[in-house]
């Protein structure tokens, strides 16, 4: 293989179709209009995707004026164990109810992974939400220009499914998720890669849960982009979790939400 490094963007000429865009939030919307310039048609951007709800409003309406396909790499979606447990949750039919309890990793950069796999998992969009966060008041490892929080985020569907997810910064332990349904409950355990199955309290399965590396998932996810069959959710798809997102830690840092207004998340 042969590697061309450019150290600005303005020496890209041509000859490019995909770009996956893996910076920190605060310079990929402007990152991401110049490369469409340049005429890059695939993207897979990492999250958080962007700082404001007219940035993504912004970038949807000019991927569609130039026919640009886009994905976010929300990647629960690719989990085997995801794509059987949706199959299950489809025929039960009942409500959902989604627990996530997660250590010191930062509510703003992490919860949006699940906000995103409960609205695949139930199929219907977050409708509504609120939160108690805290304000991280240590220096935020990815720069000091970005906020960080610990606290509780809550989420509901339409249908009446419900989220809740909660950052605990003095707790370091594993990620642990639990996924109810009628008299059904599924824990995951992340860190031990283990799916525990329950009936009414009673333990009926313990299985494997496997996660993909991203070494070796990223070369499908390409592929499965130029192939129309991508998983991931589109650019449009995954607007409605990041502007809960965007309104509750806005809330946090005591602003008030507008469509304009930049969220310091990444």
């Amino acid at each position: 293989s042969n590697f061309i490094i450019y150290r600005h963007i303005e020496e890209i000429i041509g000859g490019f179709d995909f770009a996956i865009i893996a910076t920190s939030a605060e310079p990929r919307f402007q990152l991401m209009q110049d490369l469409i310039e340049r005429n890059i048609k695939y993207f897979l951007l990492e999250k958080i995707v962007f700082q404001s709800i007219k940035q993504f409003d912004t970038i949807i309406e000019l991927t569609k004026k130039r026919n640009v396909r886009t994905y976010c790499n929300f990647v629960n979606r690719y989990f085997s164990n995801y794509i059987d447990l949706k199959k299950i949750i489809k025929d039960r039919k009942e409500k959902v109810h989604i627990s996530i309890r997660a250590g010191d990793l930062g509510l703003a950069c992490s919860v949006i992974h699940y906000m995103d796999l409960f609205e695949y998992l139930t199929g219907y969009e977050i409708i509504e939400s609120s939160s108690n966060l805290e304000l991280w008041n240590k220096s935020n490892k990815r720069g000091d220009n970005y906020k960080e929080f610990s606290g509780l985020f809550l989420g509901k569907t339409l249908k009446g499914d419900t989220i809740d997810a909660y950052f605990d910064k003095s707790h370091n332990g594993n990620v642990i998720i639990s996924i109810e349904q009628n008299d059904q409950k599924i824990i995951i355990s992340e860190g031990e890669g283990r799916q525990y199955s329950y009936k009414s309290e009673l333990l009926l399965a313990d299985n494997r849960f496997n996660i993909i590396p991203t070494s070796k998932l990223t070369f499908k996810l390409v592929n499965d982009i130029y192939n129309d069959t991508c998983l991931l959710p589109s650019i449009e798809e995954s607007k409605n979790c990041h502007y809960h997102l965007i309104k509750e830690c806005l809330k946090g840092t005591n602003s008030i939400y507008s469509k304009e207004k930049i969220c310091p998340i990444t």
